[in-house]
């Protein structure tokens, strides 16, 4: 990645725990776009600044900050209190850089190693909407017109941000989704994997039909 050689996604969930650990705003990893070059990470803007000042004050150091796939944890905690320290540009005389500022305050910025999504105004993906799921299930269960929803297309050509894989219809496709998601849907489809696939397949042979046509 950008702000340093050798720092990898193990460095950065380490970065990321140790923003949200010591300053008490919410951030997480939410895409894992390219393995050990692009991520996009959601959450308080607080926290997304100082990801930046982070990042921005790493790529000043000489020499890589991560040996044997960690980063040294006093090294972050210097460079946090660096980042966020009286004088810093945007600290508020005598108090804390973030002191009386609403998250929306913040105005984000590019950095040499960061890029604001314009537009994005809420932690998509992120564990901080897990309890908004139901009802946005909902939305999307009486949006959804099933009988023009084929599983069969997206076979090898959609590529879900949850896994970074190609989707396929396999039952150890659908438990690694499982091992991640912990979805009762999912779940209730691997205890009746032999019903489910049996209904698949009459879809896919459904859709192959309508395809020669």
């Amino acid at each position: 990645m950008r702000n340093n050689p050798g720092f990898s996604e193990s460095g950065l969930r380490q970065l990321v725990d140790h923003i949200q650990t010591h300053t008490g705003f919410f951030i997480e990893i939410v895409n894992l776009n390219i393995r050990n070059r692009q991520y996009v990470c959601a959450g308080d803007l607080r926290a997304l600044d100082v990801l930046q000042r982070m990042c921005d004050d790493m790529k000043k150091r000489a020499g890589p900050l991560q040996q044997g796939g960690t980063v040294d944890v006093s090294h972050l905690q210097q460079t946090l209190a660096r980042v966020t320290a009286p004088g810093t540009p945007g600290h508020l005389a005598g108090g804390d850089l973030y002191a009386g500022k609403l998250p929306q305050q913040i105005q984000l910025k590019r950095g040499v190693a960061t890029v604001p999504l314009v537009g994005v105004d809420v932690p998509f993906h992120s564990s901080l909407l897990r309890p908004r799921m139901n009802a946005f299930r909902r939305v999307l269960q009486e949006s959804l017109n099933l009988d023009r929803v084929s599983p069969q297309r997206l076979v090898g050509k959609y590529i879900p941000n949850i896994t970074g894989a190609p989707f396929a219809i396999s039952r150890e496709y659908f438990e690694s989704v499982y091992e991640i998601t912990k979805s009762e849907a999912l779940k209730d489809v691997l205890e009746n994997w032999e019903a489910w696939g049996e209904k698949a397949e009459r879809e896919r042979e459904a859709c192959a039909a309508t395809a020669v046509c």
